[in-house]
């Protein structure tokens, strides 16, 4: 049987050679991945047997598994992100219910993923990523809360450890439906795993062993986190008219601040979800995301917008709730910008 030999040619991708059975001809490559092109050559060919394909159409899977080599050392295209914004948003269209409150909350999902996608693009361009990298980092922002919505409609509450990991339900679905399986597998992992981490307490320290996956994770956290703030502070700022409780972990608005919460903020950690008993404590929570903020421009984005001071002046003011204030104001001072780099 005649082989036919191909080479990748695209300024994008590393030169990888293939060879083609079963009578797979250019068209066919071509149909794999529009737009690229490829030309002959006769530099060492890749092989595969039908046997190691048996029960499964052969011609197909052969021609898939070419793709696959042939793409193993690609990086990340401009047609990937399309495809993956075409995916999604069909895939949230599919979430609907008579409960207008449910209906609120899924297109509350929907919107702050979108706001993500900003912030995150916005991010990687201050930290001068390259397009391939802005193009991963926004791949995660587009799928960081994927499991938000399938965890709302069954359980109507964002509260994982009232339902379950959204974070890990998100990485499930992505993985179930194999929407990632067109990038090479480096890639791929990032990208689950910076979903995977990014609702949990601290990014796993293993992850250091992996610099690309601890910076997408610290990307994601940031970008999480700005919308997060400003959605909140709208709603403060507004007297609270339009606030969801939800959002607030259904949780009542009594005057007091629990005493767990304010002593993990003046040791400089954030305070733990198992702590929360009000709304008040819901506030100083996010106040303590401070300190796992990891890149300069989202220090500059928090001062610029007044988190911080908004989220502040909707609790009591009390002595202690000064304390925090004035803790929390500097520490951010002492953090927000050193020689171009945030302080520790």
């Amino acid at each position: 049987m005649s082989r036919k030999k191909y080479l990748l040619s695209s300024p994008h991708h590393k030169e990888k050679t293939l060879s083609s059975s079963f009578g797979l001809e250019y068209p066919e490559l071509e149909s794999l991945h529009p737009g690229k092109k490829y030309v002959p050559t006769g530099i060492k060919t890749l092989n595969y047997s039908v046997e190691e394909f048996s029960g499964r159409s052969a011609q197909n899977t052969y021609a898939q598994n070419i793709y696959n080599e042939i793409f193993y050392s690609r990086c990340m295209q401009k047609e990937d992100l399309v495809f993956f914004r075409k995916w999604f948003s069909e895939y949230v269209k599919g979430f609907t219910s008579p409960d207008p409150f449910i209906r609120k909350n899924l297109d509350l999902k929907a919107k702050h993923t979108k706001r993500v996608c900003e912030n995150i693009l916005l991010l990687a361009k201050a930290e001068r990523l390259g397009e391939n990298e802005c193009l991963i980092a926004k791949t995660i922002a587009l799928f960081h809360d994927l499991g938000r919505f399938e965890q709302f409609l069954t359980y109507k509450t964002f509260k994982d450890s009232e339902s379950e990991n959204h974070a890990a339900l998100g990485v499930k679905i992505l993985k179930k439906n194999g929407i990632l399986s067109r990038l090479p597998g480096e890639e791929r992992n990032i990208i689950l795993k910076a979903v995977e981490f990014h609702n949990l307490m601290e990014i796993p320290e293993d992850t250091s062993n992996s610099p690309q996956l601890l910076f997408y994770s610290k990307l994601i956290r940031d970008a999480d986190k700005l919308d997060i703030l400003g959605l909140i502070c709208k709603d403060y700022e507004a007297g609270g008219k339009s606030r969801n409780p939800a959002l607030e972990l259904y949780l009542p608005d009594t005057p007091e601040c629990s005493g767990s919460v304010i002593e993990d903020i003046m040791n400089n950690r954030m305070a733990k979800i198992r702590d929360i008993r009000n709304q008040n404590d819901v506030k100083l929570l996010r106040l303590s995301w401070v300190f796992d903020i990891n890149f300069p421009e989202t220090f500059a984005l928090i001062r610029k917008h007044r988190y911080l001071e908004i989220i502040m002046s909707s609790l009591p003011g009390t002595e202690e709730v000064f304390r925090v204030r004035r803790h929390l104001e500097n520490y951010f001072e002492k953090n927000t910008l050193i020689n171009g780099r945030v302080g520790n």
